[in-house]
């Protein structure tokens, strides 16, 4: 039979009309089941299982339309058309289902926009988002922000239940993400959500508490009480979530408030207060932290937490941190050591207040008491984010990089959308020389946080052991333009010339002056010079070190030292060396010098 006659008799047997109605169907099915699929939260599994089975359903209308057809209301079997049967037969069919399955295989493999993939979590697990502050005082937002955390941090102490940390959960503070995303970037179940209204002695607090896979709510509750009341509020919003999440405590857990709270509100006013500032992590921020939390301690001189908090309010208003000026660095931190201790005398379970220590000894050149500190803290309150962190930065500083990069990861599994904890992790990686799996990290945090200058530093190694000497210029421009304060046109001139190989080593021999102060180099524009303090000579280290040699690099420390410049922790502690150079005798004696500890062979 030729094609032509082929085509005559599909039309004499209506297959041609079967395959758009059956293809029409198919189409309104599909449609129509996909939204009802998502709306009711079934899998997309139901979904794929659909097409197979319209799919097996095609070839079968085919064959019975071509056997079979209607005719006056009866279905009768079509006489057969001769010079077509057998094989040729069974072919023809084929290629015709094949070709009319075609378009719909396209539109589902192709066009089709497919559902967000969900990560399924399976372990009970919680983020805690900002509270919704519904004051006619806008002033009151750390009020409503501070009671999100008190929860977040009261949750954190429980066995078993994994929080994510304040920074991932509070970055989608004002806005309206769908919780189905906001479960799946920070890897929990459920979210709790909720609002604040604070009018004088009066407190109304809305909380609820949503499984992210369906937008069910499991628990929901108005507290409409007198200020006094909030920490038995708190306690019953914790206690609500255990419920809610089907949790089994161990032994002595509650579900109740935070560990080392108070029960004066405006000790607890004062705390809340303090905490916000302390967060902003600003200078200022610093400074009305310091003032809030003197502040709650006075009024209440048994609470834990707020000790803890001044502690680190102290720790990092020194000289390297936010830089509070008219400080005396040594006598800021034996106050910040006292209130530490302070803190873990009145709570000694408070795992926050043991890390505080540890940095705190840290700055204060007592490591093995720091070391033990901070083990203490980790093991105390292992959902808390910033101590694994600084433990991180403690083991670095130690060669250890094994266990360096295993609490960094800790910490970014608490607190994923940090962006000081991923360029941290970042920062690790290189100290490792890990260069692969640092490179996606700079990516995000750089991305979630283009100001944080101190990256833009630490990528200019990064990028020149990874053999990209333009996109080390480009970094280095970065942190010239932004924490060091240098002209933009002068900026720039340095980057062309380091990008320049034919400038870029007598380019590296000016930031060599500048660092030993010999000269006061071509781009002080705007600052002292290019090279100003310890931060300033990372760069200057990793160029001299990637085109010159490592032998180089630590001739350009010895001689740093010897010219009467400090190298303070920072050179020491981070990753801009390398684990071999670091290992180095000398650089070990050059730790040790300036009150680094020993250094792991």
């Amino acid at each position: 039979m030729q094609s032509g006659s082929l085509i005559e008799e599909l039309k004499r047997r209506r297959v041609f009309r079967a395959v758009v109605g059956y293809g029409v169907v198919t189409f309104a099915v599909l449609q129509i089941a996909e939204p009802i699929m998502h709306g009711l939260h079934w899998p997309d599994e139901v979904l794929t299982w659909l097409v197979v089975l319209l799919a097996i359903g095609f070839p079968a209308v085919v064959g019975l339309a071509w056997i079979f057809d209607v005719n006056a209301g009866h279905v009768e079997r079509t006489g057969p058309a001769a010079g077509l049967h057998g094989p040729k037969l069974v072919a023809a069919l084929a290629g015709i289902s094949v070709l009319a399955a075609a378009p719909g295989v396209a539109w589902y493999f192709l066009v089709r926009k497919p559902a967000p993939t969900r990560t399924t979590v399976t372990a009970p697990s919680i983020a805690v988002l900002p509270f919704v502050n519904l004051s006619s005082d806008k002033e009151q937002e750390y009020f409503s922000d501070g009671i999100a955390e008190e929860i977040l941090n009261a949750l954190a102490q429980l066995e078993g239940l994994h929080v994510a940390g304040r920074t991932s959960s509070f970055s989608f503070k004002n806005k309206n993400e769908d919780l189905r995303e906001i479960g799946q970037k920070l890897g929990v179940a459920s979210v709790l959500e909720g609002s604040v209204r604070k009018q004088g002695d009066r407190v109304r607090i809305t909380a609820q508490l949503i499984n992210v896979s369906d937008g069910f709510h499991l628990w929901s509750q108005n507290f409409d009480r007198d200020l006094k009341d909030i920490f038995a509020v708190q306690e019953e919003i914790a206690s609500a979530v255990v419920r809610g999440l089907k949790l089994k405590l161990a032994p002595g857990e509650g579900g109740g408030g935070a560990r080392g709270g108070t029960r004066d509100p405006a000790a607890y006013e004062a705390y809340l207060l303090g905490r916000y500032h302390w967060n902003l992590r600003t200078t200022r921020g610093m400074i009305n932290a310091t003032e809030a939390l003197k502040r709650a301690v006075t009024l209440d001189p048994s609470y834990a937490l707020a000790w803890s908090g001044l502690a680190d309010a102290y720790a990092l208003s020194v000289p390297g941190e936010y830089n509070v000026p008219g400080i005396d660095p040594d006598a800021t931190l034996t106050l910040a050591e006292k209130s530490a201790r302070q803190a873990i005398a009145l709570e000694p379970r408070l795992g926050e207040a043991q890390s505080s220590l540890g940095e705190i000894l840290e700055k204060r050149q007592k490591w093995t008491q720091a070391t033990a500190a901070f083990e203490q803290g980790t093991r105390l309150s292992p959902e808390y984010a910033t101590g694994h962190q600084w433990y991180s930065y403690h083991l670095q500083a130690y060669n250890r990089w094994d266990e360096a990069i295993r609490e960094m990861e800790i910490a970014h599994r608490l607190d994923p959308l940090s962006h000081v904890i991923t360029l941290s992790l970042a920062m690790a990686y290189d100290g490792a020389d890990r260069f692969a799996e640092a490179t996606p990290l700079y990516a995000q945090g750089l991305g979630q946080s283009p100001e944080a200058w101190y990256a833009w530093l630490g990528r200019v190694g990064h990028e020149l052991a990874l053999g990209h000497p333009d996109e080390a210029a480009a970094a280095y421009r970065r942190w010239l333009t932004g924490e060091a304060g240098v002209d933009a046109n002068a900026a720039a001139d340095v980057e062309r010339r380091l990008r320049d190989p034919a400038t870029r080593d007598a380019m590296v021999d000016e930031l060599l002056r500048n660092a030993m102060g010999r000269a006061p180099g071509p781009v002080a524009t705007g600052a002292s010079s290019v090279v100003r303090e310890d931060g300033d000579l990372h760069a200057t280290v990793a160029y001299v070190r990637r085109l010159r040699g490592e032998e180089a690099a630590v001739k350009l420390l010895q001689e740093y030292a010897a010219a009467g410049h400090g190298l303070g922790s920072t050179l020491i502690l981070y990753g801009f060396l390398g684990p071999r150079l670091r290992a180095d005798p000398r650089v070990q004696a050059l730790s040790r010098r300036f009150g680094g500890p020993p250094l792991m062979p």
